[in-house]
């Protein structure tokens, strides 16, 4: 067996060969004490650090707290606070408000022998942690289920949630509520499944991302687009004849969607990275698989500042059978550029990633190998990309054309990330318009050197709403827009 297991890894190890190197790592924590604490989502705030949210579950009981914890921009622990949310408890979101706080969205219940009744919490707090309201959602009904799996930011400065519902079967659930967390609507009729993920949309309407899961049936990774009252605008399922889900989607540049997850129907063999581009009403514009012949299983998927992408998630080890966090990177089309695992002899997992302001990404999870023991929240800061010579992630050099790249994120809360690159030196202005051409920003009014550039836009005090960025070098002009969602 050890002797398989050793040729396998040869092979997979062969066949990534001549692909770009991944980023050096920049850092590396775990945070945590001796109970598990798992880390489900990771946020990037205005004074150049992270909040990272989870929850701390004793390691052989139900009971858990949710888990917050602020870091630098080098790793080193701010402040950690723990929320009583009852005596069960998942988290899985965490957004950045513009009065500098944050908010929360997660599930908990209450032990009604033999069973837990399980309800939605999102929470408010301040910038240190402290606790400013809280709300709860569902009907208190015996063993009618409420769970939240995504919470994300709308334009009028309330929030979106995603999840399901659970009474005999799992409906899928879009959940619309304000600034304060009151619910504006709550919508439950659109089929059988789960919606890991969700987002605005720049028309105003919602996407959703997860699997849908007909009674008696295989799973297949679904998109759900709505309106703005949650109206369903049209619905995609895609996979094979085995079970396929997916966990991630956004919108992408391009007005069309990235969803990723994990398929058995396809790749080469157990459950393998499972990745879907589509257009903006869902068709299928590409597919691709990415793992090896053990499990492979996608939790985010993002779309980078030079328009590829980025997934993370975890594969069962080759040498080891142990789980390993695991990320791929590819260019605009799906073409694989790297792919690195991370992790130690025990079991870790990567359950978001992101981008960084530097270009470099940030991926939070689990680790159960090092830390305090159990399980502790795993964070791992790479540095940016470049010199691997792999096209469209080189950083350093004279590109061959005057560029303004689309703004990242986008739609972004608070702050978003300006990039361009001159062929020549230029003087160059980088200014931001409204929807009337009126400008609100000067962000550059400068002579540049040839390269790559980049600026940070803080709109911290602009409304949100449709924007352009105008980028203007001697006689090239070029615009973006950009969505600004508090």
């Amino acid at each position: 067996m050890c002797t398989i297991r050793l040729i396998l890894a040869s092979v997979f190890m062969v066949a990534a060969a001549g692909l770009a190197q991944p980023p050096e790592v920049q850092w590396t924590r775990a945070y945590g004490g001796m109970d598990d604490e798992e880390a489900f989502s990771i946020q990037a705030t205005g004074d150049n650090g992270y909040i990272i949210a989870g929850h701390s579950r004793l390691p052989f009981g139900n009971e858990a707290d949710m888990y917050l914890v602020k870091i630098g921009n080098r790793g080193d622990t701010l402040w950690t606070r723990t929320y009583d949310w009852g005596e069960a408890l998942a988290t899985y979101s965490v957004v950045t408000t513009s009065d500098g706080g944050y908010v929360i969205a997660g599930s908990t219940g209450e032990l009604v022998v033999p069973y837990y009744d399980f309800y939605i919490v999102i929470m408010k707090v301040d910038s240190t942690g402290n606790e400013v309201w809280r709300r709860q959602i569902g009907n208190g009904i015996y063993q009618e289920d409420y769970y939240a799996d995504d919470l994300q930011p709308t334009s009028d400065g309330g929030f979106v949630v995603s999840g399901r519902k659970f009474y005999s079967v799992p409906y899928i659930l879009l959940i619309k509520v304000d600034s304060t967390g009151v619910t504006e609507w709550l919508r439950q009729d659109y089929g059988y499944g789960r919606a890991w993920s969700c987002q605005q949309t720049s028309d105003g309407g919602y996407i959703m991302g997860g699997y849908w899961h007909p009674t008696g049936g295989h799973t297949d990774c679904m998109l759900i687009k709505t309106n703005s009252a949650g109206d369903t605008s049209w619905t995609r399922r895609y996979g094979g004849d085995s079970n396929d889900q997916g966990y991630s989607v956004q919108q992408t540049l391009d007005g069309g969607y990235i969803l990723g997850g994990w398929t058995n129907s396809f790749g080469v063999g157990g459950r393998d990275f499972y990745v879907v581009k589509t257009d903006s009403v869902g068709d299928v514009m590409w597919t691709q698989t990415f793992g090896d012949v053990l499990n492979d299983h996608i939790y985010s998927a993002m779309e980078t500042h030079d328009g590829g992408f980025i997934f993370g998630g975890y594969q069962i080890s080759l040498l080891t059978y142990s789980y390993d966090g695991y990320v791929v990177r590819t260019d605009r089309d799906g073409i694989l550029q790297w792919q690195e695992s991370y992790g130690g002899g025990l079991d870790d997992y990567i359950f978001r990633v992101k981008q960084a302001a530097d270009h470099g990404f940030i991926f939070a999870g689990t680790t159960a190998s090092m830390g305090a023991g159990g399980r502790d929240f795993y964070v791992i800061k790479t540095e940016p990309e470049g010199g691997s010579g792999a096209e469209g992630l080189q950083d350093a050099g004279i590109p061959e054309d005057v560029v303004l790249h689309e703004c990242y994120p986008n739609p972004f809360n608070s702050t978003a990330v300006i990039s361009y690159e001159l062929r020549a030196g230029s003087r160059v202005s980088i200014s931001v318009h409204d929807v009337l051409g009126r400008r609100v920003t000067t962000l550059v009014n400068s002579e540049s050197q040839p390269g790559k550039g980049s600026v940070v836009w803080d709109a911290d005090e602009l409304p949100s709403g449709i924007y352009f960025v105008r980028l203007e070098a001697g006689e090239f002009v070029q615009m973006r827009k950009v969505v600004l969602l508090k």
